[in-house]
């Protein structure tokens, strides 16, 4: 297929399934596409899958397009790939989480209703929590929340914080110990297994 031909050319012939725009697919798309995919994952033989995906997308999506050159739909194509890869990413990360009551008897978290009154439960806690979490208000917040039992709202106000803080902090400390504890179990698995 000729470099100058337009790009409007060119996504026409794509709808009608030329062979001459097959092979600028081939030659010219698919290798982008590959490249971005290698960066966001090792496919190995998967990849023919995920560019699949990727060329039902373009081929759904090309009326859409509003490039005028061909350098134009190369990079229309490079957002939808991109696009592609993080929302893989996402859902691959989404079915890895582990819901928290499905987490190892090592967690051990009181309910928030309850506050944990044992002081040894409470020095336990602690522990884990400074080895899972980095992040000082992350802890805090989950010791206000699961110790303490204050609601989010009592902990913004006790730390002087929006809400919203309060929320994400809590949030993003109770994935970071939904982590810690899988690798925790994982390890504990593969020493049984041993």
């Amino acid at each position: 297929m000729k470099e100058s031909l337009d790009a409007r050319a060119l996504m026409k012939e794509i709808k009608q399934g030329s062979l001459a725009a097959t092979a600028f697919l081939d030659r010219e798309i698919q290798p982008m596409v590959r490249e971005i995919t290698a960066r966001h994952f090792n496919l190995g033989h998967q990849y023919d899958d995920l560019w699949q995906e990727i060329a039902l997308k373009v081929w759904d999506k090309l009326d859409t397009c509003r490039a005028d050159t061909v350098a134009g739909l190369k990079g229309w194509v490079r957002a939808i790939t991109y696009n592609h890869c993080r929302n893989v990413r996402r859902s691959l990360r989404r079915a890895e989480l582990v819901p928290l009551d499905e987490a190892p008897d090592a967690l051990d978290l009181p309910d928030p209703q309850d506050p944990v009154s044992d002081h040894e439960g409470v020095e336990a806690l602690e522990r884990r929590l400074d080895e899972a979490l980095t992040n000082r208000l992350q802890k805090d917040v989950i010791k206000l929340r699961h110790i303490e039992g204050l609601d989010v709202g009592e902990i913004a106000e006790e730390l002087n914080l929006p809400v919203n803080t309060v929320r994400s902090a809590l949030h993003r400390g109770m994935e970071k110990l939904r982590d810690y504890y899988r690798d925790l179990h994982e390890m504990a698995e593969k020493k049984v297994s041993e």
